[in-house]
C-alpha cells in the first residue's frame, strides 16, 4: 500500500510541474501580446490624408422647411397649470 501511495505523490508532483509551465507559457504569450506591441500610430496619423467636408445646401430647398415660420416669444408656463407628478417613479 506504500507503494501505491509514493506513486500518487509523484504523479502529482509531475502534474503540478507540467501545471506550473502552462501557466507560465499562457503568461509569457499574453505578455508578448498584449503588452509587448510596437506603437506605429505616428506613422498612421501622418500618412492619411485629410478629408474634405461637403455640405448640402440643396436640403434647405425643400418647400416643406420654406413653410416654416419663427417663434417671435415662447409661451410662459401659467402659474396655475400643474406639471408632471409629484413622485415620477411611483408606477400608474
Amino acid at each position: 500500500m506504500a507503494i501505491t501511495f509514493e506513486k500518487q505523490v509523484s504523479r502529482q508532483r509531475y502534474l503540478i510541474f507540467v501545471f506550473i509551465i502552462v501557466i507560465l507559457i499562457t503568461a509569457f504569450l499574453i505578455w508578448r501580446n498584449y503588452f509587448y506591441q510596437e506603437i506605429k500610430i505616428e506613422e498612421e496619423i501622418i500618412l492619411k490624408p485629410a478629408k474634405k467636408i461637403e455640405i448640402n445646401f440643396g436640403v434647405l430647398d425643400n418647400p416643406l422647411l420654406k413653410e416654416l415660420q419663427p417663434i417671435d416669444k415662447i409661451p410662459s408656463l401659467e402659474a396655475g397649470v400643474e406639471l408632471g407628478r409629484k413622485t415620477p417613479f411611483t408606477p400608474y
